[in-house]
């Protein structure tokens, strides 16, 4: 890991103007639990914005813990101040109580394109990830290879921006109920949503190898306006709940798995437990790898953690592709259920080299 300098501030932060923002390797604690803007990024001039490998603690009930972005295009000059913006490696974590009104955004990235959010793990945050704008598009931006643990209300949320792609996350709620605000999500992991002001549907979103956990029957995907399923692609991602099959929700009417399936989405996709080895770090037992190859070809390595300051070790997919935020280096396993191959080339592995791991109703054999 490569080591950075740790500057402690105490916000909420407002930081001066200039051409390159970049905040590496800092750590930011708010113990003010009220509705305040936490660390709010200027958007005054066109700047190049990096927020990587950093600590950010708050419980504030409203707000912001990063404010990237503005809400709505009212002051033009503002908007897309902070293009290709990258936000890497961070750690989130909120200590706040949850109740109904509590919204508080973890990274708000409004009326920014293409910002890329890779690599980091927000533990309780409220409303996780939001991309907002007013039709946007997004063509080279990603929320990708991030952990979202126990949002309160929702793990991402893509409003009223187009072509916005969410690949290789790992999403994991304990308990909840849906219609009501309570420990848990309420809302869904995943939100797809028009914006109201401007009006702008958010087009051509797509989903794909994630990992879904969920201990409740809760909504993993929610497109809440129909007009958002032009160009909707959900697919290779990984669905485990322990009350049952996984739930879905377009518009006002919740969907069963074969009912999602049938219009289309997560063809290719399984209901399969992780077995995480812990609900803290989320390494799974073996591969996972039924997913489909994107050009973000870089997941977390089983191994590292976060700490202010330090890069967070990476790892290159190679072979059969992994699916969630955490990736297996090397090992190339193959699958058999109830005597049929399904994945991996005929090979001949001697005893004395290989694994042979029996996991209920699949035989793993790893080389």
């Amino acid at each position: 890991m490569k080591k950075y300098l740790i500057i402690l501030f105490l916000f909420p932060v407002s930081l001066l103007a200039q051409v390159n923002l970049s905040y590496i390797g800092q750590t930011f604690i708010d113990t003010t639990c009220t509705n305040v803007n936490g660390i709010s990024i200027p958007r005054t001039d066109l700047a190049t914005f990096v927020f990587k490998n950093n600590y950010v603690e708050a419980c504030n009930t409203g707000g912001y813990m990063l404010q990237a972005g503005v809400e709505s295009n009212t002051y033009p000059q503002y908007v897309n101040t902070l293009p290709n913006s990258e936000i890497i490696g961070n750690k989130f974590v909120w200590t706040g109580d949850q109740n109904a009104n509590t919204i508080t955004h973890g990274i708000f990235t409004g009326y920014e394109a293409n910002a890329r959010i890779m690599y980091n793990y927000l533990d309780y945050v409220p409303m996780g990830i939001i991309r907002k704008s007013n039709g946007m598009t997004d063509s080279t931006g990603v929320v990708a290879y991030n952990i979202i643990r126990n949002p309160p209300a929702v793990g991402v949320v893509v409003k009223g921006m187009n072509g916005v792609r969410i690949y290789n996350n790992t999403f994991y709620s304990e308990d909840s109920t849906y219609t009501s605000p309570g420990i848990g999500t309420w809302r869904g992991l995943i939100d797809v949503y028009k914006n109201d002001n401007p009006v702008a549907d958010a087009k051509y979103v797509k989903i794909k190898n994630n990992i879904f956990y969920t201990k409740r029957r809760i909504v993993n995907i929610n497109v809440m306006d129909t007009a958002c399923l032009q160009g909707f692609e959900c697919d290779y991602n990984i669905y485990w709940c322990e009350e049952g099959e996984p739930r879905f929700q377009i518009g006002a009417n919740y969907k069963t798995w074969a009912e999602w399936r049938a219009l289309g989405y997560d063809t290719h996709s399984m209901i399969m437990n992780p077995h995480f080895k812990d609900f803290i770090n989320f390494v799974p037992e073996f591969r996972l790898q039924w997913g489909t190859p994107t050009e973000f070809d870089m997941g977390i390595a089983m191994s590292d953690y976060w700490v202010a300051g330090f890069d967070i070790q990476l790892v290159k997919q190679r072979g059969y592709w992994q699916q969630g935020a955490r990736i297996y280096e090397g090992d190339m396993v193959i699958f058999f259920r109830s005597g049929q191959l399904l994945y991996g080339d005929s090979i001949s592995i001697p005893l004395t080299t290989g694994k042979i791991i029996l996991n209920q109703t699949e035989l793993i054999i790893q080389q």
